[in-house]
């Protein structure tokens, strides 16, 4: 007997089978409309069979017509239209040939179009367990319905060996279309944590702004009914606490929106991508995740405690070890409401790992869920749960060369451990050995001790390298510039300024970490590009220390070139502020006010021609994309026009949330000097504008 539940099974089988196949079902019902009837003038004219059925050719055809038209049937009949899909299917491809190949006598024509049903049955219907009950059944109606037309079933030239070809195609058929569909269903199952992974770090920092906003509203003097004139006052230790809340909520922007770029930029298809992994202080990253998480209350911040007796590095990313500790936060925090939680964060530096532990005083995992929650949509005892994210975080601590384990008691706590290779390991190395075969390093100058150098560490080491002098390095196409580091001997190109600034105009359009190499030639000596983030090398240092820096390069975080900036602020500058948005042109212009600047703002090019026309600024902060007049289309005409001759070389800064090539691009194109990415923090707004001021 049948069971309800394996009806279930087959129904929702075929509601994924049809699923699968809609995307193609335009061309499957075209194929089949035209095809039936187009074959039956083939057979039964152009190359004559023994047997034709005009009758059941159009038949078939008929039932492809709803795949055509499946837009605009009715509605009860998309409730079933998954059933119909497998009917359908089933009638016009395993029944139909099978029925012709018996009726004219097992011919090679007909044996050969079996086939070539059996593997479009495979292609349409993925699922072999479906594909098995549909043919069987269709095989034995085939046999049924030309026994009862003909009261037998010619067999004269059938051969056994055809059934093991049968099988063969079925069998082989399944086997590489079953491949593609997991590979199909993989792609689908990563989209959907990945999406998963994104959505958590966007509900981090957005609930902790709106607790934020909470206590500042608590904060806040109330509007009493009869004291609509009357004055409010803040007392100075609210407005202190005011100030503290703000300053974590920005911060906490921030770091959202870094992770999501980072989360971004850290995927690879359906893997983790290594490419980007640096070495990074599990201290930090820990102290950092839990200054961002996205607390809903105040209070939840003090449930969490976390020990240490010494920091550890890591081989990684700081923004997946972040997102598998936010998940595990998440999770333990659900139960908070449980009389005694609590939970804490311990690391432990051992001999050869490092080992993160985090424990909760929660509900526990029963020992039967133990097992499964690391598998994808598996989930135990939470509501609105995808089941997704103990699956991604297995993958990140996975690519990181570590292990992650669960352990529980029910009723009591829950633990888990994340064991991570030591920076210095083996493992680590040998995980930095595989990361460095597919490292590319550019050098740009003239062959000499240094090239040497660079090119005897690259052969040692297993990295590709090239170089180029500084004009072949200015020809050099998209595909040559996929390196991850490129050197810069300033000693070769910067003597030459018009060929320097060319060489920067081309590394400021690339993403690769930059190197400038100096020795008789001083940093203070050549006017940098402050577009392009980079840093200083000194040649002249001890061999070791060079070596050891070149590793350093490909797995250490960036340390940019920097210059005491705000040490040379002017207080009577003017600063123009062009934006549509009226919040953002504000709070900069607090900012920049508060530093002594005078502001002037405006809201669109077209107001700041005007402003430009009839006073002198120092800088222009400006929008890229403004009603009436964008930002490249105002600093092309202050450029250009003979009306700001004599301001046509203010420095002006663009606002934009888009760093692709085209628009970098853009910007430098239309004369303007710099850009900064919204949203952008108050340090880099004010170091920004200190350094063009």
């Amino acid at each position: 007997m049948i069971q309800s539940g394996d009806l279930m099974y087959l129904n929702q089988k075929a509601k994924e089978i049809y699923k699968y196949a809609e995307p193609n079902l335009l061309l499957v019902g075209l194929f089949g409309v035209l095809g039936f009837p187009a074959y039956y003038i083939l057979w039964q004219y152009v190359f004559p069979q023994a047997y034709e059925n005009l009758p059941l050719r159009i038949f078939c055809s008929v039932l492809f017509i709803p795949f055509i038209i499946k837009d605009y049937m009715p509605s009860r009949f998309k409730k079933y239209q998954h059933l119909y899909f497998l009917i359908a299917v089933s009638i016009c491809l395993p029944y139909f040939f099978c029925f012709m190949m018996l009726k004219n006598d097992w011919s090679v024509v007909w044996m050969m179009s079996f086939l070539a049903s059996i593997f479009l049955s495979i292609l349409l219907v993925y699922d072999w367990l479906v594909i098995l009950i549909a043919s069987v059944f269709s095989f034995v109606c085939a046999f049924v319905s030309v026994f009862l037309l003909d009261g037998y079933a010619a067999h004269f030239h059938f051969e056994w060996p055809y059934i093991v070809v049968f099988v063969f195609a079925y069998m082989g058929g399944i086997v590489f279309n079953y491949r593609n569909q997991v590979e199909h269903e993989g792609r689908i199952l990563f989209a959907r944590t990945f999406s998963a992974a994104i959505a958590h770090e966007m509900r981090n920092p957005l609930g902790s702004v709106y607790s934020s906003i909470e206590v500042v509203n608590e904060l806040l003097p109330k509007k009493g009914r009869h004291n609509a004139n009357s004055e409010h006052v803040i007392s100075e230790a609210n407005l202190i606490k005011i100030g503290e809340i703000i300053k974590d909520s920005l911060a906490v922007i921030d770091g959202g929106n870094e992770t999501i770029n980072l989360l971004l930029s850290s995927i690879n298809n359906q893997e983790i991508s290594n490419k980007t992994f640096k070495r990074y202080s599990i201290r930090h990253v820990i102290e950092l995740t839990l200054k961002s998480y996205g607390y809903k209350k105040p209070a939840d911040k003090k449930l969490v405690r976390f020990d240490y007796e010494k920091d550890s590095d890591f081989l990684g990313s700081d923004v997946l070890l972040r997102y598998v500790i936010f998940n595990l936060l998440k999770n333990a925090l659900y139960y908070k409401s449980k009389k005694g939680f609590s939970l804490s964060i311990s690391l432990l530096v051992e001999e050869n790992c490092n080992i993160i532990r985090v424990r909760d005083t929660g509900v526990g995992i029963a020992k039967k869920d133990q097992e499964h929650i690391f598998d994808e949509f598996y989930t135990s005892g939470k509501k609105g749960s995808s089941g997704l994210g103990l699956p991604f975080c297995k993958k990140v601590i996975t690519a990181f060369g570590g292990e992650i384990a669960c352990r529980s008691k029910l009723a009591e706590w829950t633990e888990f451990s994340i064991i991570l290779p030591k920076y210095n390991s083996e493992k680590t190395a040998r995980l930095k050995s595989d990361l460095l075969a597919t490292k590319k390093m550019l050098y740009v100058g003239t062959k000499s001790d240094i090239y040497s150098t660079l090119q005897g560490h690259a052969f040692y080491r297993g990295y590709h390298f090239t170089s180029a002098k500084g004009d072949a390095f200015v020809d050099m196409d998209e595909s040559e510039l996929a390196v991850d580091v490129i050197v810069v001997d300033l000693e070769c190109i910067a003597k030459n300024a018009e060929s320097f600034e060319l060489i920067e105009n081309k590394l400021q359009m690339l993403k690769a970490r930059i190197v400038y190499l100096y020795s008789r030639i001083m940093p203070n000596e050549v006017r940098f590009n402050r577009m392009i983030p980079f840093e200083l090398l000194d040649k002249q240092a001890n061999r070791y220390y060079l070596i050891n820096k070149l590793d350093q390069l490909f797995f250490e975080p960036v340390e940019e070139y920097k210059t005491d900036v705000l040490s040379a602020v002017n207080n009577k500058q003017k600063i123009m502020i062009v934006d549509d948005n009226v919040s953002l042109r504000t709070y900069s212009g607090l900012l920049l006010e508060k530093q002594g600047y005078e502001v002037v703002h405006a809201e669109n090019g077209c107001v700041a021609l005007d402003y430009l026309e009839n006073d002198r600024f120092d800088m222009i902060l400006m929008d890229l994309e403004m009603p009436y007049m964008g930002g490249i289309e105002t600093a092309k005409q202050i450029r250009s026009d003979e009306r700001f001759k004599e301001q046509n070389q203010v420095p002006i800064i663009c606002f934009t949330g888009n760093m692709s090539e085209e628009v970098i691009k853009d910007i430098t194109d239309s004369g303007m000097n710099d850009y900064l990415l919204k949203p952008t923090s108050k340090e880099h707004l004010l170091s920004k504008v200190a350094s063009w001021t």
